[in-house]
């Protein structure tokens, strides 16, 4: 049995909030579409998407199951790289990029590179 640090589950919970966030984004749904389609609000999914807390797995079982993910594939330890790579994914994808969303994930890959030491 694998037993994750705290660390490695935060790090699994990024993985998670950027698979969201990906997914949506491909599909066009802004967050309260999604809320909405999960009989939720926006600000859970925001929470979800910027890995604030650690959300039940019911929960992103419905997100997954409305976005077509994998439930399974989106809780995996990834390389830092990989999780960049994610996040240069949804910047691009961004279609309404602002001057906070930009801090956004630049802070994002500053709390990775924490991880990571």
């Amino acid at each position: 049995m694998t037993v994750f640090s705290s660390e490695e589950l935060e790090i699994i919970n990024i993985h998670i909030g950027l698979n969201i966030r990906i997914q949506r984004l491909k599909k066009g749904l802004s967050q309260f579409d999604l809320g909405d389609l999960i009989r939720s609000n926006n600000t859970a999914i925001g929470r979800i998407e910027r890995a604030e807390h650690f959300s039940s797995w019911s929960s992103i079982l419905l997100i997954c199951q409305v976005l077509d993910i994998k439930f399974e594939s989106i809780f995996i330890l990834v390389t830092k790289v990989q999780l960049y790579e994610l996040i240069d994914i949804c910047y691009s994808l961004d279609s309404k990029l602002t001057a906070e969303k930009e801090k956004y994930y630049k802070n994002l890959k500053n709390k990775i590179d924490q991880h990571y030491k």
